[in-house]
């Protein structure tokens, strides 16, 4: 999205997450940077626009399943350039 957030997605095939810290983590002293605060305010704002993202901590996945169709993928992916928007206005 260009939007210049402290950010970047870790996956492992249908699992993945969003953790908001400079570098991308390679081990868990280095995930353990992650900004809190604004996983949270990520999170939230996710929740109120209907998508939970993965579980309420900033070290769990999201999983993809058969169960999501396209149109859930890519309304999950708007919902969430939306909310990263949000968090780079504040």
């Amino acid at each position: 999205t260009g939007l210049d957030l402290p950010a970047c997605v870790t996956h492992e095939g249908p699992l993945g997450g969003i953790q908001f810290v400079h570098e991308k983590p390679h081990t868990y002293r280095q995930a353990n940077q992650c900004d809190q605060t604004m996983w949270q305010q990520y999170w939230y704002g996710m929740l109120s626009k209907g998508v939970i993202p993965m579980g309420h901590g900033w070290f769990e996945e999201y999983s993809i399943s058969v169960a999501h169709t396209d149109a859930d993928v890519e309304e999950t992916l708007n919902i969430t350039e939306d909310v990263l928007k949000a968090l780079k206005n504040k």
